[in-house]
């Protein structure tokens, strides 16, 4: 298998380690390379470290050193590294992490974007004494600015946001 999809693989690691996380010419290649030889053809295990290396780097400036570093303390194995995010996010104890995996593992169908937004708004901690005033404003204030950004910070990536012009 890893030589029938060593050149998707390849091609697919170029591209999101230059554009998304504008790897120079030389730490491109070294984390390509580095990628290629332990990925052994199974491109789900680059897509999920590709989540990994976004959510470690994707904000900050980093060394070729710290790169490699967090490459190689990636588990090998896609079940080590799906174990390494669930450890991750139940250590976080996220109230949303919760909410959110309730929601789409409930579900018969997929979900917008949208409406998980507005499945989240909605408090479960509603007391009595509390005036609850059912309203559109009262919605809309609720409502997690970012929620793509929200979804895959709560999720780890376990939960893919797809983009689709008929759903948002």
């Amino acid at each position: 298998m890893q030589d029938e999809n060593r050149f998707s693989i390849d091609s697919y690691t170029r591209c999101f380690l230059k554009d998304d996380l504008m790897f120079s010419d030389d730490l491109l290649q070294a984390a390509t390379d580095y990628i290629l030889e332990t990925a052994q053809g199974v491109s789900l295990w680059v897509s999920v470290v590709k989540a990994e290396l976004q959510r470690l780097f994707e904000d900050i400036r980093y060394s070729k050193n710290e790169v490699m570093d967090a490459l190689k303390g990636l588990p090998k194995e896609l079940k080590g590294l799906y174990d390494k995010i669930l450890k991750r996010l139940s250590e976080a104890r996220n109230q949303d992490t919760a909410k959110i995996f309730f929601i789409v593992l409930a579900a018969n169908r997929l979900f917008s974007v949208d409406e998980l937004q507005h499945s989240l708004a909605v408090s479960t901690d509603v007391e009595e004494e509390d005036k609850f005033t059912p309203s559109v404003k009262f919605l809309t204030d609720q409502l997690i600015e970012g929620i793509e950004k929200r979804i895959i910070h709560c999720c780890g990536n376990l939960i893919e946001v797809k983009k689709n012009p008929r759903w948002r």
